[in-house]
């Protein structure tokens, strides 16, 4: 109840300090703000204290990397940590968010029938998807003296996004665009660019709407040769 909205704004300064995205900063606040809003509901509040408006957020929409960063960036992370470098390739072979490919076990990828399955994933949904051959050089290395509940990917977080930024550095490259999301962008990108149809690049990736994948499907014309003929027929 003592609560203010300057001591929120303070805190979002600090926040923002520390290296929190304006993005980031509002979900903090937001979930102040639902804390509030059951503590109020449950009869705990009189009322809910007042709370300042979000910050702005510019729209800065993640890239897909080409050929060339990428070749750049493994060459930068095998010189620096291997595994980074077969992480890497792992989220360009599977569109995979680092939530889902960190809590990754080994008894989720099945080497028999080359799958690996997500549990726990954005959407909630588990996910299984076939794995390529290039993703499968890249992790079976990690799983080889594993227990089945051990976690593949042992690098964490901070530690690749450091490598990363350095790969970017090294390549005289200041696009803050390119980021570790930016493997997912790529991966999707390519398979848009092929011509997997929409529900088929929804499953691969655990989208869950239409609109969160197509801006992935415009990239492929040639998959819209079918109306041309048919106009001209």
């Amino acid at each position: 109840k003592d609560l203010t909205a300057q001591m929120v704004i303070d805190w979002r300064l600090e926040l923002l300090s520390r290296g929190n995205k304006p993005s980031t900063v509002n979900k903090k606040v937001a979930a102040i703000r639902a804390l509030l809003t059951d503590a109020y509901e449950c009869g705990h509040l009189a009322q809910v204290p007042l709370m300042p408006r979000n910050l702005p957020v510019k729209n800065n929409e993640r890239r897909a990397a080409t050929d060339d960063e990428i070749k750049s960036i493994c060459q930068y992370m095998a010189d620096k940590n291997e595994q980074a470098k077969d992480l890497f390739l792992f989220l360009l072979e599977t569109a995979t968010r680092w939530g889902e490919v960190h809590r990754l076990k080994r008894k989720d990828i099945d080497f028999a029938r080359n799958r690996v399955t997500f549990w726990e994933t954005k959407n909630g949904e588990p996910r299984s998807i076939p794995l390529t051959k290039a993703a499968i050089k890249a992790v079976r290395p990690y799983t080889t003296h594993l227990g089945v509940e051990e976690l593949v990917w042992s690098i964490k977080y901070h530690t690749f996004r450091r490598l990363l930024n350095g790969a970017k550095k090294s390549m005289g490259i200041d696009d803050p665009r390119l980021t570790l999301h930016s493997s997912r962008h790529t991966c999707a990108s390519k398979l848009g660019a092929s011509g997997i149809p929409e529900r088929k690049l929804m499953m691969f990736g655990g989208w869950k709407s239409y609109s969160s994948v197509k801006r992935y499907i415009h990239l492929n014309t040639e998959a819209l040769s079918d109306c041309v003929k048919a106009l001209e027929g």
